[in-house]
């Protein structure tokens, strides 16, 4: 999935000068140590964290491309739809983006509203705020994707993002939005993105390319491919943000596979229809002469073209069917963009074919030249959301990447980010002290007593234990009232909400974690409508960061 740069250490050619003169006694534990660290280096090199910026699209296969989230499964484009792709299997998320009138950069296919929300208007004449208050899932219909003028009925999730109903369980009425691009950036900086610009004409297209520059640039992310049928607004984005993967559009991919040119620079993938009308988009030439009226580019003179370029293809519109999909892994195609997640993935399981994660068969058992590296080990783990409470429970979105192969253990803890105050907690802590300061009495009494029965007699050892052990708990009733009386003392302090352990499961980079708040994260949770909360989640590693929670 990712690759790591080594550097010898055991070479003669690279030993300090030092240690290529004559060698003495004491010399020999520093030869030892560097011996042990060139043995180490590789082992540490292949369990290191993955980077973004190792990412390499040639060998990035195969992937899993949940095109919109998956929209005749879920809502085009919104986060219920995303986090649902990848807690079915998906491995990369495709999206549309637009930029708003106040200038964010925005997720939605349409250069309008009015097909996949209950609203009206132009994407770039309407505010971020206004954006956000529409249900994207309005005209949603399951396994038909965006349909208009069905009964009330047949939009099962219409009204969730108004609160008219309840969301599916993990998730709340902000998933059901119209997300901004930072907001799928900052829940997923593992997963790989696709992200296509859109635009009603090149003047939006290319104010969508700048805006989008100005935000990917600063990350340095391999793992994120920016596309667009204009080859001119990829040529716009890529002079704004050089070092940013982008695919080629519509005409340089169709001159680089049947005119011979060569690709733009930077270009790291072909993503290609399933089947091509040349006509459709005006070129003509005599190579075009004798092509039949639709090209299906999954072939294998497709792909290794790409491939001795450098580059990977992906395909879409892709049939969801299983011989469509036999077709681009038989040619060695490097993904699908589906539109069916859960029937994309039921094929990738059965037909056992090599994954980025590990899932599938061993690299190259598919027949094809390359493939992906071994994943990197052990169980990574980042906390991608906090949902909304709802019925007792916080749920917790995880994102998982890395080594997918199994089931991996997890534990996840929600601490408020500031100190707070917990309601009722003083005057429940001066209680508490007082009743300690009782037992102390209590238990000074019983020694007292206990001393006085033993006065002028003879102690047996029965006697003797007896008077040793109210001792003792008497001390412990000391100590306990120290402690309460400190904690009556005591201000504001960072409060455990509450911890979870839970098994990820294979071959998924997300799934959902319910946390049972404490008593105290009960009290807090019902105090105010939004905190800042600590979020730590350990596998393999620890992750921790910062998150906000909305508790209504």
């Amino acid at each position: 999935m990712f690759t790591t740069g080594q550097r010898s250490l055991g070479g003669r050619h690279d030993r300090p000068p030092a240690l290529t003169a004559r060698r003495s006694p004491r010399a020999r534990p520093a030869v030892l140590l560097l011996a042990l660290l060139a043995a180490l280096v590789p082992a540490l090199a292949a369990a290191s964290l993955a980077r973004a910026d190792d990412f390499s699209w040639v060998d990035a296969r195969f992937l899993h491309q949940a095109h919109q989230g998956g929209e005749n499964e879920v809502p085009t484009n919104t986060m219920y739809g995303l986090a649902y792709a990848l807690t079915h299997g998906a491995d990369m998320l495709e999206i549309d983006v637009h930029v708003s009138k106040d200038g964010h950069v925005v997720v939605g296919h349409d250069q309008t509203v009015d097909r996949t929300t209950n609203g009206a208007g132009r994407i770039q004449d309407m505010t971020l705020a206004e954006l956000r208050r529409l249900d994207s899932a309005h005209w949603f219909v399951p396994g038909r994707s965006t349909v208009h003028g069905l009964p009330d009925d047949a939009y099962v999730m219409r009204g969730i993002r108004t609160g008219a109903k309840p969301p599916p369980a993990g998730y709340d009425a902000d998933d059901f939005a119209i997300p901004t691009l930072r907001e799928v950036l900052d829940a997923y900086p593992n997963v790989p993105l696709n992200v296509e610009i859109k635009g009603a004409d090149d003047a939006e297209k290319f104010r969508v390319a700048d805006a989008l520059a100005d935000l990917l640039a600063p990350l340095g992310r391999r793992d994120v491919v920016v596309a667009s049928f204009v080859q001119e607004a990829i040529d716009r984005f890529k002079a704004r943000a050089p070092d940013v993967p982008v695919s080629a559009g519509v005409a340089a991919s169709v001159g680089f596979l049947l005119l011979g040119q060569d690709l733009p620079p930077g270009t790291v993938a072909l993503q290609l229809p399933f089947a091509f009308d040349p006509g459709s988009i005006g070129i003509k030439g005599p190579v075009l002469d004798d092509l039949p009226v639709e090209l299906n580019l999954a072939q294998r003179w497709v792909t290794d073209r790409a491939h001795a370029a450098g580059v990977a293809v992906h395909y879409w519109q892709v049939p969801e069917t299983d011989a469509a999909y036999r077709q681009v892994v038989d040619v060695c195609g490097d993904g699908i963009m589906t539109t069916s997640p859960t029937v994309l993935e039921g094929f990738l399981e059965r037909a056992d074919v090599p994954r980025m994660g590990g899932q599938g068969a061993a690299r190259g058992a598919d027949g094809c030249p390359h493939g992906p590296p071994e994943p990197p080990p052990g169980c990574r783990l980042r906390v991608a959301k906090l949902v909304v409470p709802r019925d007792g429970r916080i749920p917790v979105r995880i994102e998982r990447h890395g080594d997918l192969r199994t089931a991996c253990a997890g534990v996840v803890e929600l601490r408020t980010a500031d100190p707070v105050a917990v309601p009722g907690a003083k005057a429940r802590a001066r209680r508490v002290a007082r009743r300690a300061r009782h037992r102390v009495r209590v238990a000074d009494r019983r020694v007292r007593r206990a001393l006085r029965a033993a006065r002028g007699r003879e102690r047996t050892p029965a006697v003797t234990r007896r008077i040793r052990t109210l001792r003792r708990r008497a001390a412990q009733a000391r100590r306990t009232s120290r402690r309460a009386a400190r904690a009556a003392k005591a201000g504001p302090s960072r409060v455990v909400l509450g911890t979870a352990r839970f098994s990820a499961p294979a071959r998924r980079m997300g799934t959902t974690v319910d946390v049972v708040p404490t008593a105290d994260g009960r009290r807090i949770l019902a105090a105010g409508p939004a905190i800042a909360v600590r979020t730590t989640v350990e596998g393999s590693r620890r992750d921790a960061r910062t998150l906000p929670l909305r508790t209504r």
